[in-house]
């Protein structure tokens, strides 16, 4: 099959540079300002703290340059343990070849090279309903896949987020590959293919919200995308797309779970692991953009997630609950493979929209003071073969459902890192204000793997880890 060339999507404006892909807020010289909710504060970057950024930036894309596939360009979950693939993870690292061509680290020609080897593999894998053995179905991939083969791992759901960070990764290097040479031609026409064939009216099982994925065998998981999370894009891309278009209802369903609170002097629209606030702005620059919500809210989407950086790092200053070595300089929330210590938890919001007691683990994430425009500290992975960690995604008003799950863990630090072996956590999950409806036995016994599961109404299993 060829691919065809079809217009492009109009996806708002794409972010010039991917400062930081991983452990890492800051960025050069794009984050020399912010802006504060009183006037206008400078926030001045030193020649060590702009040195450190240069140096981690460099670091960050020698990991993704040096650790995909050469061969398929796809990118591996985690290092240095032997890992799966990871979908998500290919589309930042898709991400970063533009960046170490901007800044010579690799000349546009490689750059260009190894993102056609990456196009030209997704687009040929193989798409069917089999359960071995294909590598997606209805233009979405499955979460993870096998080294060397690129076919499904296990039995991982086909996976709608992390498609759609594949393919942010795709346009990303659709619009800065933009000569006229054979290449990058071919770059810009297998991005618009690979987009417009995603059916997301397939993903629509209840319309008009979108189901968190799909298996062969079970069909459509029983669980869908509702409330603020990190999908912002997933549905920018399925609002946009050229083919199967969704329509205003289901963004507007998706907001009806939104929940507005104020924790540590910072009113904003609540979602706890700070990777939710930062994912959609890797991309899109939200600034002076508004829907009805944040319309009444007299802000951007821009900016709340500016409120939720500077709250989160405000509680890891304040650290109320003594933690070990939370502070001004090792804070922010997120999922991720780490040891499990006092010192690794976020925050979370129950159902009056006021903070709760930190209850999920995170890998601890060094940031820079509050000049942070919001960046991912890295790509979230929702599961793992060997862990079964619950965690409730969202659930509605009643009472509140806990699920637990043992581990273990180690670090190994260097002077200049800490970087987390790989542990099987154990964490306690707090439902959001309560449902009568907790996580199955048959979920909470789940251990040689745990998938991603959630949405309105329900607790799912869910394993995050740090990854690439």
């Amino acid at each position: 099959m060829k691919p065809v060339r079809k217009p492009g999507l109009p996806l708002g404006a794409v972010a010039a540079l991917l400062a930081v892909l991983f452990l890492s807020a800051c960025s050069n010289a794009a984050v020399n300002t912010a802006t504060r909710d009183a006037g206008q504060e400078t926030a001045r970057i030193t020649d060590a703290e702009r040195a450190f950024a240069d140096t981690l930036q460099r670091r960050t894309f020698d990991f993704f340059w040096e650790q995909a596939d050469p061969v398929t360009g796809l990118m591996p979950d985690r290092w240095p343990t032997k890992s799966f693939i990871s979908v998500g993870a290919t589309g930042f690292a898709l991400t970063a070849y533009p960046i170490g061509a901007e800044h010579r680290w690799i000349t546009r020609d490689q750059a260009a090279t190894r993102t056609l080897r990456t196009l030209e593999f997704l687009w040929n894998a193989r798409q069917d309903t089999a359960y071995a053995g294909s590598s997606g179905y209805k233009g979405f991939f499955y979460h993870f896949l096998n080294p060397g083969s690129g076919t499904r791992f296990e039995d991982v759901e086909l996976s709608n987020a992390d498609t759609g960070l594949l393919f942010f990764g795709a346009l990303f290097c659709q619009s800065y590959f933009d000569k006229g040479n054979t290449t990058e031609r071919q770059i810009r026409h297998l991005t618009d293919s690979l987009v417009a064939r995603a059916d997301w009216h397939w993903m629509q099982v209840r319309p008009p919200v979108l189901s968190l994925g799909w298996k062969p065998r079970e069909g459509h998981l029983p669980y869908d995308w509702r409330g603020y999370n990190e999908t912002m894009f997933m549905h920018v891309l399925a609002l946009a797309s050229t083919t199967h278009p969704l329509t205003g209802d289901t963004w507007r369903a998706w907001t009806d779970g939104y929940q507005w609170g104020r924790f540590h002097d910072q009113e904003y629209l609540g979602f706890a692991p700070l990777f939710g606030h930062q994912f959609s702005h890797v991309w899109i620059d939200f600034r002076g953009i508004q829907d009805e919500f944040m319309r009444g809210k007299g802000i951007d989407y821009f900016e709340n997630s500016r409120r939720a950086t500077l709250a989160q790092r405000a509680y890891a200053v304040a650290n109320p609950s003594k933690f070990r070595d939370y502070s001004e300089d090792i804070w922010a929330s997120r999922p991720a493979m780490g040891p499990w210590t006092a010192s690794s938890r976020s925050m979370g919001w129950n159902a009056s929209s006021t903070p709760t007691t930190p209850a999920v683990p995170a890998s601890r994430t060094l940031w820079t003071t509050a000049r942070s425009r919001p960046r991912p500290p890295a790509v979230r992975s929702r599961s793992h073969p060997r862990c079964a960690s619950p965690r409730c995604m969202r659930c509605a008003p009643a009472t509140a459902s806990t699920c637990t799950a043992s581990t273990g863990s180690s670090t190994r630090s260097t002077p200049r890192c800490t970087r987390p072996r790989t542990p099987i956590m154990a964490r306690s999950c707090r439902g959001w204000a309560g449902s009568t409806t907790t996580t199955s036995a048959s979920t909470r016994a789940r251990s040689s793997r745990c998938s991603r599961t959630g949405g309105a109404g329900s607790c799912g299993a869910s394993c995050a880890t740090t990854s690439t």
